[in-house]
């Protein structure tokens, strides 16, 4: 079996199928809201809807979707938020 490791890190932390993403996260592909995360996070620019945990209104968790429907087959990729990022 190969490993998902690349460099100490596992790919399945950056990169997920759509279906196997947590189910406490919020699907968003409302222009507004698309357009409001992409000029307010950097490195979002290039996707077009995004899945978002928020804890005590704070964005805790965001990954990345190309496209604007969820469907299960489909890639998210993890952003990383730092201070600096947002």
């Amino acid at each position: 079996m190969e490993s998902d490791d690349v460099n100490g890190v596992n790919v399945n932390d950056l990169i997920k199928k759509v279906s196997e993403l947590p189910a406490n996260l919020r699907f968003v592909n409302n222009n507004y809201l698309v357009s409001y995360i992409k000029d307010s996070i950097k490195k979002t620019e290039k996707y077009d809807s995004f899945f978002i945990n928020t804890k005590d209104k704070q964005l805790e968790e965001i990954w990345g979707m190309y496209g604007k429907n969820p469907d299960s087959n489909k890639y998210a990729y993890r952003i990383t938020l730092e201070r600096n990022n947002m």
